[in-house]
């Protein structure tokens, strides 16, 4: 099965966005390079953080998680009604 997955994945999708991530490190860094790089930084921390929830939803077969949609989809619609009624940040 494991064979089958890595037969059946996009690797030029994947290819690209790690690309486009690159070219986004770079000119993050060169935007943020006279200050702390602070933001550089965070970047950095997420990415390091999303990359394993990556692979772990890469590895969950997608028919699990079709039986769950109607769950999903009725708590982002929750979600999305609840941003309605949240007080503004910075007139946001």
């Amino acid at each position: 099965m494991r064979e089958k997955r890595f037969k059946n994945t996009d690797w030029v999708v994947l290819l690209i966005s790690l690309a486009l991530f690159g070219i986004g490190l770079v000119a993050l860094y060169s935007a943020t390079f006279n200050s702390e790089l602070y933001e550089f930084k965070k970047q950095i921390q997420w990415a390091l953080i999303s990359v394993p929830f990556l692979i772990l939803v890469y590895f969950i077969d997608y028919k699990f998680i079709t039986k769950f949609t109607p769950v999903f989809y009725l708590i982002f619609i929750l979600l999305l009604v609840g941003v309605l009624f949240m007080k503004p940040i910075h007139r946001c």
